[in-house]
């Protein structure tokens, strides 16, 4: 047996694992490391340092790393040969939103005492503390979701399934919601005996790893999910058995819980006219009310806007450049934080993209004009030609499921009255950035709001309104999903979108 010393915030934990066994399983299952593409060998990305009898680093590991330091190894390439040391860095503690412009239903709580909600995305985690005597949450908390060690997309976690991941993906995801709560009631000074109901929104995959039930029927037509949920689940959070747990109602097996949620707490549905809701991230959902019927779809966009499959890119933590902007022939960048540029989030991915179109170093195909790179800082930071290629598909995807949406709802554009966009890549992106790139249609820009983060306000409006908690079924069950997999539409306009 090889013994393991893993080293995370200074802190040393110690594993016997058997002779040549890879390392991966043992960090996905501490959640102590992201592997965005899933351990696949493909993003260079999962880093750590390591010492001792480890397995000698392939040309594959080198390439990925470059110009790394010695001892800075990939995680999903490593193998203890015997006894070792790994340092995995300080977590970066990304921007999480969790405020939003949500409406406000009269308060009519279906608790008493506490209660918790919160958004589970595929990349962050959103928490909120409710007091049954108080319309707004008495305490927030964000977090990345610490299920990134199995992947960054829903295919990916999907995949980890196999093979017995299932359980340890729904233990980090409990596990992690739980101390999320157990923080956020020490901080308010409440026992946690004294929290008495808990709603959860999320997608279709996230809540199926949530329950613990098998997501293997998302992945594959005839996409068959286990549950669309709307009801009170059988088990408890560690810490917090005196709470009911309830999973809001899916929309479809791909238009998961967080629109439904998001659809209450943007109050679309007492608005007038024609109104577009768009949550852009992982995966691209979005719904639309022609003033009688209510359609939804969603697209696979992919992690590019999460910053996962960007070469350079992360989430919108510290060191990240997150504002791209041109002065002249310069380019110019703000880094959250300040400092030297590290990695580009997704809203700056989407100005450098548009700076790099005005500047002429992109045409419209997406083609670098000189050289294989164009540069952001002279820090290093870089965006590559299949970084572009990346953005592309994932824009592509977004924008030809908004027009299909329209089209089979038989509505122009410019009918459109808003645009509600929600979710924390939304609410960062500069919408003239947008419309450059192709991401927005120029006639909705000027019709363009955010409204923050709407899930996780649709389930904290589940708890302090009994109203809005029968009025998420009604939503669900009205909603009408279009399935974009076989569309001829939307692959046409999928492949014309891709252009910039």
């Amino acid at each position: 047996m090889a013994k393991v010393t893993l080293i995370q915030d200074g802190n040393p934990k110690r594993f016997n694992v058997p002779d040549g066994a890879p390392l991966m399983p043992l960090l996905q299952d501490t959640g102590a490391l992201a592997f965005p593409c899933a351990g696949n060998h493909l993003c260079g990305k999962c880093r750590v340092k390591a010492v001792g009898k480890v397995s000698a680093i392939t040309p594959s590991e080198r390439a990925l790393l470059g110009n790394a330091d010695a001892h800075v190894r990939l995680a999903c390439f490593l193998k203890a040969e015997g006894d070792c040391e790994v340092t995995v860095g300080n977590p970066e503690f990304a921007q999480i939103l969790t405020e939003s412009a949500a409406v406000r239903k009269p308060l009519d709580p279906i608790y008493t005492g506490y209660g918790a909600a919160f958004d589970i995305g595929t990349t962050t985690v959103a928490g909120y503390l409710y007091s049954d005597g108080h319309p707004f949450p008495i305490q927030t908390a964000g977090e990345p979701n610490r299920q990134a060690s199995f992947g960054a997309d829903v295919i990916s976690r999907i995949e980890a399934c196999a093979d017995g991941g299932l359980p340890l993906q729904r233990d980090v995801i409990r596990t992690q919601i739980s101390q999320m709560l157990g923080t956020m009631c020490k901080k308010s000074g409440i026992r946690p005996q004294d929290v008495r109901t808990i709603t959860a929104a999320g997608n279709t995959v996230m809540l199926h790893l949530l329950a613990g039930f098998d997501p293997n029927g998302l992945a594959a037509v005839p996409f068959e999910p286990v549950s669309l949920f709307g009801n009170w689940q059988d088990w408890h959070l560690d810490g917090f058995t005196e709470a009911e747990i309830y999973l809001p109602a899916c929309i479809s097996a791909y238009v998961g819980a967080d629109i439904t949620c998001s659809i209450l707490a943007s109050g679309m549905l007492e608005m007038d006219g024609l109104t577009l809701l768009l949550d852009i991230g992982t995966n691209g959902e979005m719904a639309l009310l022609d003033g009688t019927n209510l359609f939804c779809c969603s697209t696979a966009a992919g992690p590019a806007f999460e910053g996962a499959g960007i070469s350079c890119g992360s989430g919108a933590v510290s060191g990240a450049v997150h504002m791209v902007h041109t002065d002249g022939d310069s380019m110019c960048y703000d880094v959250i934080g300040g400092g030297t540029p590290k990695s580009l989030c997704g809203s700056g991915l989407l100005d450098a993209a548009a700076a790099f179109l005005r500047l002429g170093m992109l045409d419209k195909s997406g083609l670098i004009m000189q050289g294989e790179t164009l540069p952001i800082a002279d820090s290093g930071l870089l965006l590559t030609q299949q970084d572009i290629r990346q953005l592309q598909l994932a824009k592509g995807a977004v924008i030809a499921g908004i027009e299909t949406l329209l089209c089979e709802s038989g509505i122009h554009a410019d009918k459109v009255d808003r645009v509600l966009l929600c979710g924390g890549f939304g609410n960062f992106i500069k919408i003239p950035s947008a419309v450059q790139i192709g991401l927005l249609a120029p006639s909705l820009a000027a019709k363009t709001q955010t409204i923050g983060n709407a899930a996780g306000a649709g389930a904290g409006m589940l708890l302090q309104s009994k109203q809005a908690f029968y009025k998420s079924r009604e939503i669900a069950q009205q909603a009408k999903t279009l399935d974009l997999s076989g569309n001829a539409y939307f692959m046409e306009r999928f492949v014309e979108n891709m252009l910039f």
